[in-house]
């Protein structure tokens, strides 16, 4: 009895993760910021949906086969692009924490406004940073100075 007790809780503090945990994480925030967007109904990012009629097949591939988000081997989201898409926004609804593998985001030329949020300093393996084309306002926050990859940052050409 006690040896399978063992055998129990080894199993269950040493198995791995299941690879589909951060990918869910990630696909969930997608969908809460698109939610959030004035014209959420946007084509671009009409594959950004979980389909609860194929919820397994869904699960196991979302978000990396939606429109603009790419993945790697594990299925941890490291770059997203969707410039030029038409978003109407802002990035308050966006919780950045849940990209924690993201190296490039790119949303420029959109027409997202607002602050940039003091909480972009969760994306700690930023390389790359393009939000110029929209109407982002306010200071940049001194938070982007924790992003210490960061190689590429560009906000020019916003009128917010």
């Amino acid at each position: 009895m006690l040896q399978n007790l063992l055998f129990i809780l080894f199993k269950l503090f040493c198995s791995p993760l299941p690879a589909s945990a951060s990918k869910s994480e990630a696909a969930y925030a997608l969908l809460k910021w698109k939610a959030s967007l004035i014209n959420q109904n946007n084509p671009m990012l009409a594959s950004w949906s979980l389909d609860p009629t194929h919820i397994n097949r869904t699960t196991s591939t979302a978000p990396c086969t939606w429109y603009g988000v790419h993945c790697n081997d594990q299925g941890d989201v490291v770059k997203l692009n969707i410039s030029t898409s038409r978003l109407n926004g802002t990035l308050q609804n966006l919780t950045f924490s849940s990209f924690v593998s993201l190296t490039r985001l790119d949303l420029r030329l959109n027409d997202i406004s607002g602050p940039i949020p003091v909480k972009i300093r969760y994306l700690s393996k930023l390389v790359f940073l393009h939000l110029s084309g929209n109407r982002f306002s306010g200071k940049i926050p001194l938070e982007i100075g924790m992003l210490t990859n960061l190689e590429t940052l560009s906000l020019h050409k916003n009128i917010g």
